[in-house]
């Protein structure tokens, strides 16, 4: 039994579909009694460390053509400034790309085809949404198929943080006009809740899913 076990009992009232707004394309949340909101509050933190860390990934990159792509990602994340320094190279060592973001976006390196700027911010942007809570308010929070859902808003823009009875945890962002344009799926959770396997996907023409297996993760000041 997991150390959220007892908390779905009572926060989950069985097998919750997923409804669907008729209005919009989000699936509508069973709102959580008064009594429920701060377990749910502290559930859909879990996923977000408050320490820093430096992870490395193996990427696997499914390409919008259906190409494959392998490459090895350095990540070090810092939440408490919600900086990210991250280094993307080949299998056999060479450095592709890299780039920070503190007060701003430093492109460090950048080889084609990763050179476009908007690679950059793209990819700062999923790392963020993948390792720092959701910007903006907790508008909603109850259940949502099955799992302890926290729905924040930000701007018109909207994140589900979606947390299962085994601690797997799931990332929903919508955009202004309420199109899903990622999810993030962790799985494997290890005893440090950090997650050993990782599948983000970008929805649509353009879109992309990424999976990372974790090799290595180590604490960093």
């Amino acid at each position: 039994m997991t150390r959220y076990s007892r908390a779905f009992r009572v926060i989950v009232p069985g097998a919750a579909a997923i409804l669907f707004a008729r209005c919009s394309q989000l699936p509508a949340i069973i709102p959580a009694d008064f009594s429920q909101k701060e377990s749910i509050n502290k559930i859909c933190a879990s996923p977000f460390s408050q320490k820093s860390w430096r992870f490395i990934h193996s990427i696997e990159a499914e390409m919008p053509d259906g190409s494959m792509a392998n490459l090895l990602g350095v990540t070090v994340v810092k939440p408490s400034t919600r900086s990210i320094h991250c280094v993307l190279m080949t299998l056999e060592g060479l450095v592709v790309f890299e780039a920070a973001k503190d007060n701003g976006l430093k492109i460090k390196k950048a080889l084609p085809p990763l050179d476009n700027p908007h690679f950059a911010r793209g990819l700062m942007e999923d790392i963020s949404l993948v390792y720092f809570p959701p910007s903006g308010i907790c508008a909603e929070l109850g259940s949502l198929d099955g799992a302890v859902v926290c729905r924040y808003k930000n701007e018109g823009a909207l994140v589900d943080v979606k947390v299962g009875p085994e601690e797997e945890w799931e990332i929903l962002s919508y955009d202004s006009s309420k199109r899903l344009n990622r999810v993030v799926h962790a799985s494997d959770i290890d005893a440090g809740g950090v997650p050993r396997t990782i599948r983000l996907r970008a929805p649509g023409l353009l879109g992309y899913t990424l999976i990372l297996p974790l090799i290595e993760k180590e604490r960093v000041p």
